[in-house]
């Protein structure tokens, strides 16, 4: 279990990070037992994650219960449009994504490994690796929830499914 702990405490980060993400996009219907909703989306995500990290090791698995614990929270406890926090739920993983492919592909050339190499290994590489990805996952959020702030905006479907289309042709 110890040789698992980077890996648990980037999957507790990532975690924090998407929680805090659809919490402070949308912000909560009602602000009465904050720290309870908090635990109620981070719990869930958690579990998930752990599961389809370690025990059912399926990408596709891992997404989709991550998506349906997102929209189910996101339905009963947040403000705005049902298509909009679809949107914004896909758009964390899209950045989650479009930052760890990168990230791993770069520290794999520069230590001269196979990504897969660097994806099972624990040894510092990997380790840096996780760490760069959080911290990228967090500016790149900080970020997002920052342009929010500054402009109060609601896009349209079409609009949503222009955007999404860029990341995916991307």
């Amino acid at each position: 279990m110890i040789k698992n702990a980077p890996e648990l405490i980037a999957i507790f980060a990532e975690c924090f990070i998407v929680t805090r993400m659809l919490i402070r996009y949308f912000r909560l219907k009602s602000d009465n037992c904050e720290i309870v909703k908090w635990v109620i989306l981070f719990i869930p995500l958690f579990v998930t994650d752990v599961l389809g990290s370690f025990y059912i090791t399926n990408e596709v698995f891992l997404i989709t219960t991550c998506l349906i614990c997102e929209l189910m929270f996101a339905v009963v406890f947040l403000k705005g449009s049902l298509i909009e926090k679809l949107m914004i739920s896909i758009v964390n993983y899209a950045i989650l994504y479009f930052i760890n492919l990168p990230v791993l592909t770069l520290m794999s050339t520069i230590s001269g490994t196979s990504t897969f190499q660097l994806m099972t290994s624990q040894n510092t590489e990997r380790i840096v690796c996780l760490f760069i990805t959080k911290l990228l996952q967090f500016f790149v959020t900080e970020f997002i929830l920052w342009i929010r702030k500054k402009e109060e905006f609601q896009f349209k479907i079409n609009e949503w499914i222009i955007v999404i289309s860029a990341f995916i042709v991307t």
